[in-house]
């Protein structure tokens, strides 16, 4: 995570009572290994917790090209 991002986790917390934290990343994580991919989502995890004092309610890590893929043939997961 950049030092912008992580400040605007920090700011933002003071204006959200539910935080929760989206990780569009994944696409660039496709190609690399399982132990690689949940390495980097757990590196991710933990600096946005910090920023955070813990306060994020949820961590979802999704995939643009996953989910244009999946309106391109119209499924609805």
């Amino acid at each position: 995570m950049s030092a912008v991002e992580i400040s605007f986790l920090e700011t933002i917390q003071a204006y959200a009572r539910t935080l929760f934290v989206v990780v569009n990343k994944r696409d660039l994580l496709d190609a690399e290994s399982d132990a690689e991919r949940e390495r980097v989502l757990s590196f991710i995890r933990d600096r946005s917790s910090e920023a955070l004092g813990g306060a994020a309610s949820a961590f979802y890590p999704v995939s643009a090209r996953q989910g244009l893929l999946a309106q391109r043939q119209h499924d609805a997961e």
